[in-house]
């Protein structure tokens, strides 16, 4: 058989360039493994692990060429076929890429795709931030991290009512049981939110729930009190304060020298009605559980008790008498002091009519001040107890000053009718008159006054306490407590003005200290 030239040649020349160059086989992937503890099946990666890859083809060369690749993380080692590489942090999609080519030009490439989960630690919780002072700084408080992986806690703080773009990382903590951070540079006056961010062995992080705290203000202080303390009295002989603990029947000593608690006395049940005598001597007040009047010896701090049949609503201290008002007919009576018993028994009238009420105080030793129920403030004189000198127009009384000189009485009464104290003049004839008034921006529950001093105190239902001059009747500046006051004193001596203090939902009580000294540069 003839063979065509033609087809000979083609033939020919396709065996010659088979023997030249060889035949090509293709490169085919075979397996690709996956060495981590932390790879699942479904394709994810724990952030920032440590994985092994090994690919491997069907035909096994060792003429292969093999560059990995990958948009994210980074390799820790590429030899050959097998590489080491560090998980992104960041959690998403990823890819790595391995190409492969072979001495004859060959090439393939293989994708693996993956998704990263982060690792997150558990949440902690910032419990508690107070503080107490600005020299004392920002104490903050948080739950510990329970986990073993723990790293380090990072305390961020805003400047601001929230965390913003601007917070800062103030302090890094090490150690996992150390819960506790004071941030001592703050300013006063101002807001500040703060976070706690926990970290883990592999990087991740998760951050608290966010508090924010006003600092207060120079020249003034806070110490915590029990809940249901009331009844604030000064005692300038002995430097103390007086409170009572509603809630443990106790009457508190604070120094004010040291700014502590350093006694309690044990009174009975609801106590209320604190009261000082003119020489300093006895604590009265009333414990209405037993209707008891209590006299405490504040030398020897021994207690007496002196039981009432009636109920007791009010207590007033004169120099040698002290007079209750009490839910009777005969609703005043007269105890005296040094022979510690009953004296008399007096109705209080008006013409023909028992006038009912609580609140009583006596101005001077002559006169005494009665807030009758449904009626005008009634002022007696103790020799006519039949009918009132005069009324007024005070309003339901919340709280009154009676301040004496040898020419007159100067009465400041604070109501929770009128947004202002008023205030009064009595001299020794009975004369009353009415002063201008001290204008508060809310309905006032507390006032004290700095009569040398010149300055009038009200706390009004606000977190604030107004200060006015006596002489002027004019503002002269605010102090911001954070907390609603209800009752206030001042130390003439060191020029401390002594608040009590509550949380709107009661919580929360506070003896607020403002050194007035350095609050106006005395």
């Amino acid at each position: 058989m003839q063979i065509n030239y033609n087809k000979f040649c083609i033939l020919f020349f396709l065996i010659l360039i088979l023997s030249l160059t060889g035949c090509r086989e293709e490169l085919i992937v075979e397996d690709f493994k996956i060495d981590s503890e932390y790879y699942q099946e479904t394709g994810r990666f724990l952030g920032n692990t440590e994985v092994d890859f090994e690919i491997k083809l069907s035909d096994d060369d060792d003429d292969l060429n093999y560059h990995w690749t990958a948009n994210g993380g980074r390799f820790l080692s590429q030899v050959d076929n097998k590489a080491t590489y560090r998980v992104p942090t960041a959690p998403g999609d990823y890819r790595i890429t391995v190409f492969i080519q072979d001495d004859q030009g060959a090439e393939t490439m293989y994708d693996f795709t993956f998704t990263v989960e982060g690792d997150y630690p558990e949440q902690v919780s910032l419990t508690e931030i107070r503080n107490d002072s600005v020299t004392e700084g920002v104490e903050i408080e948080w739950s510990a991290y329970p986990d073993d992986d723990f790293s380090t806690y990072q305390i961020l703080r805003s400047d601001n009512f929230y965390i913003d773009n601007n917070a800062e990382v103030v302090a890094e903590i090490d150690e996992q049981t150390k819960t506790y951070y004071l941030d001592q540079d703050v300013d006063p006056n101002q807001n500040y939110t703060y976070q706690v961010l926990v970290f883990n062995e592999r990087g991740y992080l998760s951050v608290s729930n966010e508090e924010i705290i006003r600092v207060l203000d120079r020249g003034i202080r806070k110490v915590r009190l029990d809940k249901g303390v009331s009844d604030l009295i000064f005692d300038e002989v002995r430097s103390q304060l007086y409170l009572l603990d509603q809630q443990a029947n106790q009457v508190v000593i604070f120094d004010t020298q040291k700014d502590e608690i350093t006694g309690r006395v044990d009174v009975g049940p609801a106590p209320n009605n604190l009261k000082l005598s003119k020489d300093n001597k006895y604590l009265f007040l009333v414990t209405r559980g037993d209707n008891s009047l209590v006299q405490i010896d504040l030398e020897e701090l021994t207690v007496s008790n002196y039981n009432f049949k009636q109920e007791i609503k009010d207590i007033t201290i004169g120099v040698d008498e002290l007079y209750l008002k009490v839910d009777d007919k005969s609703n005043l009576v007269q105890f005296n002091i040094e022979e510690e018993k009953v004296k008399d028994n007096y109705q209080l009238k008006k013409g023909k009519s028992v006038v009912s009420g609580e609140k009583i105080e006596l101005v001077g030793e002559e006169e005494l001040l009665f807030d009758a129920y449904f009626d005008k403030t009634l002022l007696y004189n103790l020799t006519d107890l039949s009918n009132p000198l005069m009324k007024l127009g005070t309003g339901v009384i919340d709280d009154l000053e009676i301040h004496n000189t040898d020419e007159e009485n100067y009465l400041y009464i604070a109501s929770s009718q009128f947004k202002y104290v008023q205030s009064f003049t009595l001299n020794q004839s009975g004369k009353l008159d009415a002063m201008k008034k001290f204008k508060t921006a809310g309905y006032p529950r507390g006032i004290t006054v700095a009569q040398e001093e010149g300055w009038l105190f009200a706390a009004y239902n606000d977190t604030e306490v107004s200060v006015f001059s006596l002489e002027e009747h004019s503002l002269l500046d605010k102090i911001d407590l954070r907390n609603y006051a209800f009752d206030l004193v001042f130390d003439s001596e060191q020029s401390k003005l002594y608040i009590l203090t509550s949380s709107i939902n009661k919580h929360e009580y506070n003896l607020v200290i403002v050194d007035l000294k350095e609050r106006f540069d005395l």
